[in-house]
This record gives structure tokens, sequence and C-alpha cells, in this order.
């Protein structure tokens, strides 16, 4: 069975072995990510990949990217991960940790 998977964070070093291996598997696969598109690195499987670029945190984009996806799965994997940055600068940590969570559900 193919599905079609979501997945936020997909530019990220989880994520790319995460759509990679979806590709392999020949699944369609929606990347939603606030990073530029990795441009040639998954260009073998360009019909069965689709960038969207966008912030978690506008919860009306996410959503009608969702709408108009229609996902079967979804794979949350953004996150502001380096502990550094959460010391810095702990509420845009927390608003990408919660607030971009609770938008994807």
């Amino acid at each position: 069975m193919t599905n079609r998977a979501f997945v936020t964070g997909g530019h990220g070093f989880l994520g790319r072995h995460l759509v990679n291996q979806l590709l392999i598997n020949g699944d369609d696969v929606i990347v939603y990510d606030r990073t530029p598109h990795p441009g040639a690195a998954l260009s073998h499987h360009e019909t069965h990949l689709t960038y969207i670029p966008g912030d978690l945190l506008h919860v009306a984009d996410v959503t009608a990217a969702m709408r108009h996806t229609k996902p079967t799965i979804v794979f949350h994997l953004a996150a502001l991960a380096d502990v550094r940055h959460a010391l810095l600068a702990p509420t845009a940590q927390r608003e990408h940790n919660f607030i971009a969570t609770a938008n994807v559900l």
C-alpha cells in the first residue's frame, strides 16, 4: 500500500533519511519545511516528492497544506533541537517545539 506521507522537518538530519527511505519504499512524500529545497539530492524521486515551504507557527498555512495534500500519515520531525539555542532564546524554542507541534495536531 502506498502512503502519502507528510513530513515536517524533512530537510533535517533525521528527516532527510526518513524521506529517502519513504521514497525508496514507493511512497508519495510531502515535505513541509521552512528551509530551502535541498535541490538535486532527491531529484531521482521527483515524481513522488512534493516540497511545500512553510513555517509551522502559521497554523492556517499548515492546515491548508494538509487539506490540499490529504496525507495518510504524518511524521512530525521539525524542532529546534540545539540546547544552546534553548538557553539563548527560550521563548523561540518553546514556540517552535510546542506551538508548532500543536499546529500540526
